[in-house]
């Protein structure tokens, strides 16, 4: 059976509530009453944090139709995270339909904003689009208008709690901080939007609040008049969420509750069947700067092979201190993005947290796979590296860049034996990625060669250059030339997702 690898898998869930500048000092009350409302969930205000952001003036009266893009890619570029895995939602509200079509195909269509696998759904006053056009997820007022503030907000809910199970049965991790600020530092930073000036709203009773046309607004009633009238009570704009200058407040980020609930994180997880939580949540990511996209993305795993109940081998710390080396070369590296797992735990359990090259510390470097049967480590290996991969490419495809070709670095003293179900679980990982052996220096011999040259695969005895060697495997995908062997196995880029 292959086991994944076991991580931290705190979620959390940014859902962007959107509208064009008419609407906006209502609409920011209402996705505060909204707000209020999921705080009141357990489960689902751990997960779900709500963000108003306001889009400007509707495209049909200046013709920019990028500038709700614009608006949404800035607050995501704002945003803040401290979960393991992170979730994105944009939730459109006007009187049409169709408009709202128009704002979400838009974002969907946008590179960067399609990195973030947004969520994308929408609240109109009635359902206005014709039957080609019709394939965002939008709820519709039943009325054909919204006349009563208290069935805004308790859409507005509904569509929060068909979040938590829209991502669930989705089956999709979200994206881990090191994804974000890749995905981030990928894009320079766009130019500022015009400000937007909004008619003032403040009124009583419209007969539809999202009419924009119609010059009744309405004001929130106070708590007192709201008791009495059975109505739900809007706070005052006074609550508002802050602007897309702040940082995004992280669900339980408040005085009232941990930033990051042990009894409640990973709700989205706990809805899978065979979820585990293990880790800690990664340290907020500091704000990227603006940079040029890599030409590639690139994943290495690591990992240092030892029997159950045996000590160091003569040779190991050597080889801790080259794989150190050979993670600060990956990330010297010009115009290529490597990420790195070093992996430890057990054959069935292996562990570790992926992160840009450049990050391993030598108390990270230090730690070991006990390995009882080789078979089952490399098969858990190929199972999580398929799945990193996935998630590799789906930034990669957002960035319009390949992925490089992965590799996994073993590094060990006392190689394996070479079984018949290691054999050929061996051979499958070798196929899909680039597999290199670190020995202590004159070992090299000492792994068999269906494990080497006939796996195929790299073993590199320690040197003063092993590191550099390394490095160049890995940027080139071509293996050194065997003794043996007419040529050089040479491999093509791996493919982006799709």
């Amino acid at each position: 059976m292959t086991a994944g690898l076991a991580g931290d898998d705190s979620e959390s869930c940014l859902c962007l509530v959107a509208s064009y500048s008419k609407r906006a000092r209502l609409l920011a009350t209402v996705t505060a009453e909204a707000e209020q409302r999921v705080s009141l969930s357990p489960v689902l205000g751990d997960f779900l944090a709500l963000r108003y952001l306001d889009l400007g003036p509707e495209p049909g009266q200046i013709g920019d139709w990028q500038r709700p893009v614009r608006k949404v890619a800035a607050e995501l570029r704002a945003a803040a995270v401290s979960a393991g895995r992170n979730h994105f939602a944009l939730i459109v509200i006007d009187k049409s339909a169709a408009a709202i079509e128009q704002v979400l195909a838009s974002c969907g269509a946008e590179p960067f904003l399609a990195g973030f696998r947004m969520r994308l759904a929408g609240i109109s006053s009635n359902d206005d689009r014709t039957d080609g056009g019709s394939h965002a997820d939008i709820v519709a007022s039943p009325n054909g208008a919204w006349s009563d503030p208290a069935d805004l907000v308790a859409a507005l809910h509904r569509q929060c709690e068909d979040l938590l199970r829209y991502f669930a049965a989705r089956r999709e991790p979200g994206l881990t901080p090191v994804e974000l600020d890749t995905l981030k530092r990928a894009y320079a930073l766009a130019g500022d939007d015009d400000a937007a000036d909004s008619p003032d709203d403040r009124a009583t009773g419209p007969a539809d609040l999202l009419d924009p046309e119609n010059p009744a607004t309405w004001a929130p009633p106070s708590d007192t008049q709201a008791a009495s009238s059975g109505h739900l009570a809007v706070p005052s704009p006074d609550s508002i969420p802050p602007g897309p200058s702040q940082s995004l407040p992280i669900p339980g980020a408040d005085a009232g509750r941990p930033a990051t609930s042990t009894g409640l994180a990973g709700a989205v997880s706990r809805l899978l069947p065979g979820s585990s939580r293990r880790g800690q949540p990664p340290s907020v990511p500091s704000a990227p700067s603006a940079a040029p996209p890599p030409q590639s993305l690139g994943l290495i795993y690591l990992l240092t092979l030892t029997e159950p109940g045996m000590g160091e081998g003569r040779g190991r710390d050597r080889l801790h201190a080259v794989i150190r080396d050979v993670d600060k070369g990956l990330a010297a590296q010009p115009n290529h993005a490597y990420q790195v797992r070093l992996l430890y735990g057990s054959d069935d359990e292996l562990r570790g947290e992926r992160q840009p090259a450049g990050s391993l510390n030598r108390r990270v470097a230090r730690r070991s796979v006990e390995v009882s049967r080789f078979d089952e480590v490399v098969r858990s290996v190929h199972g999580a590296l398929r799945r990193d991969l996935a998630e590799v490419g789906a930034t990669a495809t957002g960035l319009g860049v390949p992925v490089a070709r992965p590799a996994v670095v073993l590094l060990t003293t006392d190689p394996p034996i070479a079984d018949r179900r290691s054999v050929g679980a061996f051979g499958e990982l070798a196929a899909e990625a680039t597999i290199i052996w670190l020995v202590p220096r004159k070992t090299e011999g000492l792994v068999n060669p269906v494990f080497g040259d006939r796996g195929p695969a790299a073993v590199l005895g320690d040197s003063d250059s092993v590191a550099d060697r390394v490095c160049e495997i890995v940027r080139t995908g071509v293996l050194p030339i065997p003794l043996t062997s007419p040529g050089a196995l040479a491999y093509p880029p791996y493919p982006a997702a799709n």
